[in-house]
């Protein structure tokens, strides 16, 4: 059900599903944003549904800078029972902000889109867009009787994004319709991310207590276990010994309400 285009009296609205926002470091979670901020400057409105987490427990929409509704978290192992109670806070939060809304974006292609994607666009009657966040998200969907009902669930959706032409055929590949599926890459936010002069380098290097000349190779995202972050580690190890040369740790922990945290070795 397409929405109607915007106008400056009714600006098109959208609802942003992503389980986890800052201050949870989930590199998806940041991305969300900075796509709310650049189609705020495009005329949408855009607010959030996350999950209240650790992380986010002191976290609100004024933080990060739009209206943010929440619901509580899906455990990291769910048993299906969790899995039915989550489904049913979200259906509800969803109806609760029907009026607020007229396309809703899920940022997640597992269990807790498959619900939110056909309740949004079949009860509520709302145009719904379905992001892939990983890469694997949608392999195995309908390789099960589960899989079967959660591709089921996913197809109602009117559009598909993909990260990468891979996630792109993993989605083509579970049975979603091709016609739907569109590729838009993560973008990069130039003004966090940029190349500094000699001098801004050498400053940076003294702060973080690294010497001045040695090559220097960086990892930024969260610290979790399929990010192979300990693999990095074994496999840079014999090199970073032979050459000189510093790894560079960024980022944060999940669960945890530290800042981000950089080390080295």
């Amino acid at each position: 059900m397409p929405p109607l285009p915007p106008t400056r009296e009714a600006p098109l609205r959208s609802l942003i599903f992503q389980r986890f926002l800052p201050a949870d470091p989930s590199g998806a979670g940041r991305q969300a944003v900075w796509l709310a901020r650049a189609l705020s400057e495009h005329g949408v409105s855009c607010s959030f549904l996350g999950e209240r987490n650790v992380s986010s427990a002191g976290s609100s929409g004024e933080s990060l800078e739009f209206p943010v509704a929440w619901i509580d978290p899906l455990p990291d192992k769910p048993s299906h029972q969790a899995i039915l109670v989550y489904w049913a806070h979200l259906s509800r939060r969803l109806w609760s902000l029907r009026d607020t809304f007229d396309v809703l974006h899920v940022h997640a292609g597992g269990f807790e889109g498959a619900i939110a994607t056909p309740f949004a666009g079949a009860v509520l009657g709302k145009a719904t867009l379905v992001r892939s966040s990983i890469q694997g998200e949608f392999a195995g969907i309908r390789r099960s009787p589960s899989g079967s009902v959660h591709g089921r669930m996913l197809s109602c959706a009117d559009a598909f994004i993909g990260l990468s032409r891979k996630t792109m055929e993993e989605q083509a590949e579970s049975g979603l319709p091709r016609s739907r599926i569109h590729l838009i890459p993560n973008g990069v936010d130039t003004s966090v991310f940029h190349p500094v002069d000699a001098e801004a380098k050498q400053a940076l290097r003294r702060e973080l207590g690294l010497p001045e000349s040695a090559p220097i190779l960086v990892y930024h995202g969260v610290f979790l276990y399929r990010k192979a972050v300990v693999w990095l580690l074994r496999a840079l190890g014999p090199v970073l010994r032979e050459t000189g040369a510093h790894l560079l740790l960024v980022g944060g922990v999940r669960g945890t309400t530290t800042s981000p945290t950089t080390s080295r070795g």
